[in-house]
């Protein structure tokens, strides 16, 4: 089984824990994003999640920001000019977490993870996953 969905809009990496009131609690704008991805597999990943070892292949576009100059605009989609914003293992932490119960049972069985980012016009993350034959 390999199913790939796509998720809208720029990119982003999971946030750091917050702490308030005795508790350690997870920021509102990573908690909606994380939804947001959730929402998007659900809709293409089979019921229940697979409970094998599984690949997870993400793809980060990054939006070309609108200030820069046209040369360096094409040098960012030409892929001479790679983004450095968000960090890949944020964006992994979060899109591994929004998929546990939903792709798979559990982030664990992810055996294999491939992120990889780069500039595009149209900012999204492609994740693809692939149920690994034992």
């Amino acid at each position: 089984m390999e199913l790939q969905f796509t998720v809208p809009g720029e990119p982003r990496g999971k946030g750091r824990p917050r702490f308030g009131n005795g508790r350690t609690y997870t920021d509102a704008k990573t908690v909606a994003y994380e939804k947001l991805i959730a929402c998007r597999a659900a809709e293409v990943m089979p019921c229940p999640a697979v409970a094998t070892p599984t690949s997870v292949r993400i793809d980060i576009y990054k939006g070309v920001p609108k200030s820069w100059t046209m040369a360096r605009r094409r040098r960012a989609l030409d892929g001479q000019e790679l983004p450095g914003q968000p960090d890949l293992d944020n964006v992994a932490k979060g899109v591994l977490d929004a998929l546990s119960g939903v792709a798979y049972a559990d982030d664990t069985q992810v055996v294999r993870l491939l992120v990889q980012k780069q500039y595009s016009l149209e900012p999204r993350l492609v994740v693809t996953v692939k149920e690994m034959l034992e």
